[in-house]
């Protein structure tokens, strides 16, 4: 889900929770580090981005 939305658009972390309703925010950063580490997403400027479309 989380890539689904980044393809849209880049986003900060507390704006993707938004959109994603129910999100716990701990899983919710464990995830994107999880991405963030597999190369998946980058994070800049506290901006969420998808690296591999």
């Amino acid at each position: 889900v989380i890539l689904q939305i980044l393809r849209q658009q880049s986003l900060s972390p507390s704006e993707i929770a938004r959109q994603i309703e129910g999100t716990d925010r701990e899983i919710l950063g464990d995830t994107l580090q999880y991405l963030i580490d597999e190369g998946e997403v980058t994070m800049k400027e506290g901006m969420a981005s998808i690296l591999n479309t």
